[in-house]
C-alpha cells in the first residue's frame, strides 16, 4: 500500500510518501464495516514498529504532499465519471419502471409529475456527460496531461456537481419505485443499493465544501495574476 507519513516539521513540507508492503512484521488491518461500498475493502490499518527500506520511498522526502496533491486530478475525475454513470443507472431503470408500472388504471410514465421527474434527472446527466468529455479532451489534447493549468479546478467542480447529481438521481429514482426503491431484492434493489453507495462518491477526493474552497483560491490566485477567470 502507499501510505503518507510525517518525516519533517508541521505543514505540507514534511511528508513523505511509502510503499509499505501489506505482509510486513508490525502491520495489522481491520475491516471497516460502512453503510455501503462493502466491497471496497476499507480498512484500519496499523504500523507497529514498521521497517520500509529507503527503495520503497516515492519521490523525495519531505515532498509526498505533491505528489498526493497531483493524483487528486486522476482520482476526482473516476469519481466524477462514476457518480455520472450511477446517475445513468437510475435514470434508466426508474424509466423502465414508470413504463410498466401501474396505479390507480395507468402506467405511472402517464403521469405528468413523473415525466417531469425523469427529463430533470436526464438533462442533469447529460449535461454533466459533456463536460466530462470536454475536460477528457483537454487533458488528451495537452502535453502535460492531467497537471494541465487550470484542470484541476474543472475536474474538482465537475466532481462536485457529479455528487449532486447522483444524490438528486437516486432520490428521484426511489420517489418513483416507492417502497420498491427502499428494498434490497426485486426490481429497485439496484437502486437501494446506489443509495447505500453514494456517499463515498459524495466525499471521496474531498468532500465539496473543501474542495469548493480550494477551487475558489485557485481562480482568485489566476485572476490576481490574469485578470480574467
Amino acid at each position: 500500500m502507499t501510505t503518507a507519513i510525517r518525516t519533517g516539521s508541521q505543514g505540507a513540507k514534511g511528508i513523505t510518501v511509502l510503499v509499505i508492503p501489506l505482509d510486513s512484521p508490525g502491520v495489522s488491518r481491520r475491516k471497516i464495516f460502512n453503510s455501503g461500498q462493502n466491497a471496497g475493502g476499507a480498512s484500519f490499518v496499523d504500523l507497529e514498529d514498521v521497517k520500509v527500506p529507503i527503495d520503497n520511498r516515492i519521490g523525495l522526502e519531505n515532498e509526498g504532499f505533491e505528489i498526493i496533491m497531483k493524483n487528486f486530478n486522476r482520482e476526482r475525475f473516476a469519481l466524477a465519471v462514476g457518480c455520472n454513470r450511477k446517475s445513468r443507472t437510475c435514470l434508466a431503470m426508474a424509466f423502465s419502471y414508470a413504463l410498466e408500472r401501474k396505479t390507480f388504471g395507468k402506467r405511472l410514465m402517464e403521469n405528468q409529475v413523473i415525466r417531469r421527474k425523469l427529463a430533470e434527472v436526464a438533462h442533469r446527466v447529460e449535461a454533466h456527460w459533456a463536460w466530462l468529455e470536454q475536460i477528457a479532451f483537454q487533458v488528451n489534447s495537452s502535453s502535460l496531461g492531467w497537471q494541465t493549468p487550470n484542470i484541476a479546478s474543472q475536474i474538482a467542480l465537475a466532481k462536485i456537481q457529479g455528487g449532486q447529481m447522483l444524490e438528486f438521481a437516486c432520490r428521484e429514482a426511489q420517489q418513483i419505485f416507492g417502497g420498491a426503491g427502499y428494498q434490497k431484492g426485486g426490481r429497485g434493489a439496484t437502486v437501494e443499493q446506489i443509495s447505500r453507495d453514494l456517499r463515498m462518491f459524495v466525499v471521496g477526493g474531498g468532500s465539496e465544501e473543501i474542495i469548493t474552497d480550494l477551487v475558489l483560491r485557485q481562480e482568485i490566485r489566476d485572476f490576481s495574476k490574469q485578470g480574467k477567470l
